[in-house]
């Protein structure tokens, strides 16, 4: 809903844009709750309702009261459009962006099945407009991927577990049993996930893998046993009987055991440990649990059904033979183990010292970042910097990206101040010039190293509102750090309450470390200067004529071209912004402009804000970031692959940072901190 005022007349009757804000805040209420009412042994809730739904309500509101002068006396009421705030391009077309939010009641793949035919229809009525719909993200489509690929991943893992039954067992209708085993396990755990109220997902999906290969343990021992006990000739019922009570301590004594050791995790009281802990310990326990009363209970009866139908009377167990290659080498080892018991030991700790001096060569506390088909570019305008302008920065980057072979889109999200350009790969893209992410990384990172018209990063900008600046923090960092994945960044923070000496402190770390072969990349997080207009208020002239502060502020709110009331105008079911506009919108505001807005005083008495204010141009901060109230700016780095790889050369180069930071001379008021990016767990290795 378009307020277009009438400027000839609004000056006329003295009415500004920010006065006809109030008024039609003051006339409209939503449903608020003003009392009670009592009256036929009912108790009744008095609510206001003072909703815009009619054009005329609005046509109607009184600016001034002296006339009286309507709202439609100064100004057009119609249905327009509301200012452009950003831009969506795809491979440089312009595009329209769509999300779409599933009911909780809905299934996920179902839905993305559904609208997938939805787009393939659309698609075909819009060609001829040359118009297309694009799917940018699927959740969906790579939560499927996901699950098709663990159970994908469990059918192999039974598969190979028949491969290697078969090589030790030898017997058809022993391996067949045993296999029986893992889905009576796995379909009867199902109602184990339903009373822990655990639904069926990736997690689970993981932990029943995980589960399947310690599943089968059970089913081998107490079937391996009865056929023992029927090669020695005992009847069949007192084999499957005798067979199976020999080894029900041992079995339930090592599946209790597997059990206890994922059992603390379903009671965790930290969020992520509970998420993962309480997913796939269930799943586990549960399946185990299952399984255990599978070959206790079940795998006897079938295995009794199965050989009481069978011809044989007679029952022979294969044994391994002795001049199998495998066993020949087992029993050379075990025997020079018996005879050489002290040479066992020391070779034994001789082993367990190299391990530990490898996994202290390696550099274990250094998240690794995930190779994923796409990544992300930052751009950072400066600050007063519009739409049309970041467009025009984001079209050359654009046209520097078009020659990588291995890009599939271009998906540029833009903004007044910033924007965002995503670069998808090909699903193929490693098998057309052989190069990683990384490496694709590196290039991008060369096409936009002298860059100038913006600050271009492959990294979050420091203060950017939109995309995770500043004090915001990825909410995934700590799910993704327990994984030992990320992106590497090690920080140095200068503190102290002289800005301007903490950010000369800082460029000149980022000079040095700059200076270093070891150093991938440097960044400054401080937010940039803006331009900035102060107002130097006579408080004595603004006293004597009673001009009150929030008067000026109130004017300075209808400076800008469009202005949100801050209401909706209510049609139906559908609600539309109320704007108020000014007829020479298009034409852009001035210094003199601004001298000359009209501020009211308590004696509506209007006065030029160059009468009582002294205006001047500046520069100044967005925004500072303060630790217990000293001031601080991060200067973050990255080490090179090759240095982050090795622990040694790791803490070499860290050696040399801290050199470099400890020979900058900083006043006593201002202290240098170094933050090495560490694992939680480093300490335990």
């Amino acid at each position: 809903m378009e307020i277009l005022i009438d400027s000839d007349a609004a000056e006329a009757y003295n009415v500004t844009p920010s006065r006809i804000r109030n008024f039609i805040n003051r006339n409209n209420q939503q449903k608020s709750f003003v009392g009670n009412a009592y009256g036929e042994n009912k108790h009744y809730f008095v609510n206001l309702v003072s909703d815009y739904d009619d054009i005329k309500d609005l046509e109607n509101i009184v600016v001034d009261s002296r006339g009286p002068i309507y709202l439609r006396d100064v100004a057009k009421i119609t249905f327009g459009e509301k200012e452009q705030t950003t831009l969506s391009r795809v491979n440089g077309k312009d595009a329209v962006i769509v999300q779409l939010i599933r009911d909780t009641n809905t299934n996920l793949i179902d839905l993305s099945h559904t609208t997938r035919d939805v787009i393939d229809r659309l698609n075909y009525e819009l060609k001829p407009q040359d118009i297309e719909i694009v799917i940018q993200t699927d959740t969906a489509e790579e939560m499927e991927k996901n699950l098709n690929l663990i159970l994908k991943l469990a059918l192999y893992g039974g598969l190979f577990a028949v491969i290697i039954l078969w090589l030790f067992i030898k017997n058809f209708r022993i391996i067949i049993t045993i296999m029986l085993s893992i889905p009576l396990s796995v379909l009867i755990a199902f109602n184990l996930f339903y009373a822990f109220n655990i639904s069926l997902n990736s997690l689970t999906l993981v932990g029943m893998v995980l589960a399947i290969g310690m599943l089968l343990d059970n089913s081998i021992v107490v079937l391996e046993n009865i056929y023992r006990q029927l090669s020695l000739k005992n009847d069949l019922i007192s084999s499957v009987l005798n067979g199976t009570k020999e080894v029900w301590r041992s079995i339930t004594a090592a599946t209790f055991t597997t059990v206890t050791v994922f059992l603390p995790f379903v009671f965790s009281t930290d969020i992520l440990t509970k998420l993962l802990g309480r997913h796939i310990g269930v799943s586990i326990i549960s399946t185990l649990l299952v399984s255990l009363m599978v070959a206790l209970l079940l795998l006897p009866m079938i295995t009794y059904a199965l050989l009481r139908s069978s011809n044989k009377k007679h029952f022979s167990f294969n044994k391994v033979p002795l001049n199998n290659r495998l066993i020949q080498i087992y029993r050379l080892l075990l025997k020079s183990a018996l005879r050489f018991p002290a040479g066992t030991i020391i070779a034994v700790v001789a082993l367990f010292i190299i391990s530990i001096v490898l996994c202290l060569s390696l550099s274990m506390d250094i998240p690794t970042e995930v190779e994923l088909d796409q990544f992300d570019v930052y751009v950072s305008m400066p600050k007063g910097s519009t739409l049309e302008n970041t467009s025009d920065v984001v079209s050359q980057l654009e046209s520097k990206f078009t020659d990588i072979e291995e890009k599939k889109d271009l998906i540029s999200t833009i903004y007044e101040e910033e924007a965002t350009i995503t670069i998808k790969l090909k699903e193929d893209f490693e098998d057309i010039n052989n190069r990683t992410v990384y490496q694709i990384k590196d290039i991008v990172g060369e096409k936009i190293e002298n860059f100038r018209a913006a600050d271009v990063s492959l990294t979050e900008a420091a203060a950017g509102s939109r995309f995770g600046g500043g004090m915001r923090r990825n909410p995934m960092a700590s799910f993704e750090r327990m994984f030992g994945i990320g992106t590497q960044q090690e920080k140095v923070l200068v503190k102290g309450n002289d800005f301007e000496m903490l950010r000369k402190i800082a460029d000149n770390i980022e000079y040095y470390l700059n200076e270093l072969e070891t150093i991938s990349n440097v960044r400054v997080r401080v937010a940039g200067n803006q331009p900035e207009i102060h107002m130097l208020f006579d408080t004595n002239i603004m006293t004597m004529n009673e001009i009150p502060v929030s008067a000026v502020s109130t004017e300075l709110v209808g400076f800008e071209s469009e202005i949100s009331v801050g209401n909706v105008f209510k049609l139906g079911t559908d609600e539309f912004d109320i704007i108020i506009k000014s007829d020479d919108a298009e034409k852009e505001k001035t210094f003199d402009d601004l001298q000359d807005i009209q501020v009211l005083s308590n004696y509506y008495t209007p006065y030029k804000l160059d009468e009582f204010s002294r205006i001047i141009y500046s520069y100044g901060l967005s925004s500072i970031s303060r630790l217990n109230r000293m001031k601080q700016i991060e200067v973050s780095f990255s080490f090179e692959p090759e240095i982050s790889d090795s622990k040694s050369m790791l803490e070499a180069s860290r050696d040399e940072v801290t050199d470099i930071i400890a020979s900058i001379n900083t006043p006593e008021d201002i202290a240098i901190e170094i933050i090495y990016d560490e694992s939680e767990f480093s300490e335990f290795y």
